[in-house]
């Protein structure tokens, strides 16, 4: 006989065997009414029934009803961003599961198997659910919530079901894309080595009539992207820098689009455009008059800045710029969105000790007026060795609630850590605590490179890594299941990644100064294997073309560069196929 891990399960005073499922006869009702029959199922052993037909009472129904009570629907009239609500009546014989949009009503089947049955959506491959005698839901019932961010996104490689089990929405349906989504000026304005002149009428009509062409080839869209190359060769022609004088690019920027908004209002109500604070166009216009119209959202980038420090820490001159922009464009734009980072492109599998601040950066954004934000990761693989499914189950549940609680916040890190890792998940959230801490003397950027862990006189911190390598070794040697096992090893890469780099570039009794430790360099390499991680970095260097050569000849922070033809040439390493 199966062992349920809770042994009674009420709503109200009626024991859940005496219900069924009822949903709203729509596909994603049906399959979030799937979804909590069979975790009923997995939690108590009670196996519901699920139909479209109401009997009017000991129900749990699933998105609106014909029969819906009047209450429901005053709930879900104030409902907006996919909100959710539970609300039970009569003693709890009813209990109404909705949402405001259908992804809403997934949503909320979500959201009250966490709160109310115990349930942990920790990655796509791992759930587990609390023990208890008895669990009961309160049989006077009402519960609603709207998400802060009507757009919600993060891209660490997630499946969509995770995705939607985690609230995120853009790319659920042309109402939640970005058409285009980024660096869009060469395809609408057809200049792509440069940025297009933003004070000539012919671009402006290229522009115009290809983002119409946009707009009627997505019907339904709700946003159209109007951003600049990913490039700062920006105009210099009399006109444009005339007005860059007075009201900076970002108001050539800002006033382009705003003609561009004018111009698709009348026939394109529900459409906005989205462009970049971005670079050269981050600070808003010099001149406090040019601010974005009602249907332009300004989409500001956090590029710049130090990822180990909150963008509010006052001893840190990178982020007090960003947020004094972020201040401003909240002020100016009536929308606005971030475009967040959350690793090291150079280095996917270095330490990016980002997670003891995402949660108060989130919360910025949220205070500034924020409607859409991205956390953008290493999108080109699921696994990179560096914490990937614990910082995007902590980014999705930010983006869902960015006005959580420190304790929550690291209740949820904590309850990860102990189910992902096993019995030795102390000693990664020291590890944790500890690169965190240490990081906080560097500035840790999407690029960084080895300058990760210094000591004080600005050398790298042997000591230190090796003590980290002891903490991540130790959990390793706990591990108490095959995937707990494989998860610990994975987690290794980092503080490889960091050893190899300091054997090289130490100067010590130790070690050679500047000399490739080739030991070290197959060890991380191996790690490397062992966690799945193939992609070394954004911009194409793999695992694939490190071979026993690479390892002797140069240490593992320049693999970066492994594509790049001339760096291979001066090294002496070949040519690739």
């Amino acid at each position: 006989m199966e062992n349920y891990p809770v042994k009674q399960l009420f709503i109200g005073k009626n024991p859940i065997e005496a219900f069924q499922i009822v949903y709203d006869g729509s596909t994603i009702a049906r399959e979030a009414a799937d979804d909590l029959a069979n975790h009923i199922q997995k939690t108590c052993g009670a196996q519901l029934s699920v139909g479209t037909e109401s009997r009017g009472e000991f129900e749990i129904q699933v998105g609106a009803l014909p029969n819906q009570p009047e209450r429901v629907k005053e709930i879900k009239a104030t409902l907006c961003n996919d909100g959710i609500l539970f609300w039970a009546k009569d003693g709890g014989k009813v209990l109404v599961l909705d949402g405001q949009t259908e992804l809403g009503i997934s949503y909320a089947v979500t959201k009250f198997m966490e709160q109310y049955l115990g349930w942990h959506f920790y990655t796509e491959n791992l759930e587990c659910v609390d023990s208890a005698d008895t669990l009961t839901v309160p049989g006077d019932l009402s519960y609603s919530y709207s998400p802060t961010f009507k757009f919600r996104h993060t891209d660490w490689g997630i499946p969509n079901s995770q995705r939607r089990r985690w609230g995120l929405n853009l790319g659920e349906s042309r109402a939640y894309d970005i058409i285009g989504f980024a660096h869009t000026f060469g395809s609408l304005s057809g200049e792509y080595d440069n940025q297009p002149c933003l004070t000539d009428d012919a671009v402006f009509e290229t522009v115009l009539k290809n983002v119409k062409n946009w707009i009627e080839a997505n019907p339904g869209c709700r946003i159209v992207s109007v951003t600049q190359n990913d490039n700062q060769r920006y105009c210099t022609c009399p006109r444009c820098a005339a007005q860059a004088e007075k009201i900076g690019q970002s108001g050539l920027m800002v006033n382009f689009l705003n003609r561009l908004g004018e111009a698709i209002e009348p026939e394109y109500p529900d459409v906005d455009l989205l462009t970049f604070a971005y670079q050269y166009t981050r600070k808003p216009p010099l001149d406090p008059s040019v601010c974005p119209r009602s249907n332009v959202v300004i989409w500001l980038c956090s590029i710049e800045c130090s990822f180990s420090r909150t963008f509010d820490d006052p001893d840190c001159e990178r982020n007090k710029e960003f947020l004094a922009d972020l201040n401003e464009w909240g002020r100016r734009a009536q929308k606005l969105f971030i475009w967040d980072y959350t690793t090291d492109f150079h280095h996917y599998n270095a330490p990016f000790p980002n997670l003891k601040v995402i949660r108060r950066d989130i919360e910025l954004f949220a205070l500034n007026h924020t409607i859409g934000c991205y956390e953008e990761g290493g999108y080109q693989q699921r696994e990179n060795g560096e914490f990937s499914h614990l910082r995007s189950f902590l980014l999705s549940q930010l983006l869902w609630d960015p006005y959580m609680t420190e304790e929550h916040y690291e209740a949820l890190m904590n309850g990860f850590l102990q189910a992902y890792y096993g019995k030795g998940w102390q000693l990664i959230r020291e590890y944790i605590d500890k690169t965190s801490e240490k990081a906080r003397n560097v500035n840790i950027l999407i690029n960084t490179d080895r300058d990760i862990f210094m000591t004080d006189d600005g050398k790298q911190d042997y000591a230190f890594a090796r003590a980290m390598d002891e903490l991540l070794t130790r959990a390793e040697m706990l591990a108490d299941t095959p995937e707990t096992l494989q998860h610990c090893a994975a987690a290794r890469c980092q503080i490889d990644f960091i050893l190899a780099n300091c054997l090289a570039y130490l100067d010590n009794q130790e070690v050679c100064h500047g000399a490739p430790d080739k030991i070290a360099n197959m060890k991380f390499v191996n790690s490397l294997k062992r966690a799945g991680s193939h992609r070394l970095t954004e911009s194409g260097s793999t695992l694939e073309i490190v071979d026993e050569l690479t390892c002797e000849l140069v240490p593992p922070h320049e693999w970066n560069a492994l594509v790049d033809v001339k760096w291979r040439a001066s090294r002496g390493l070949k040519e690739l196929k």
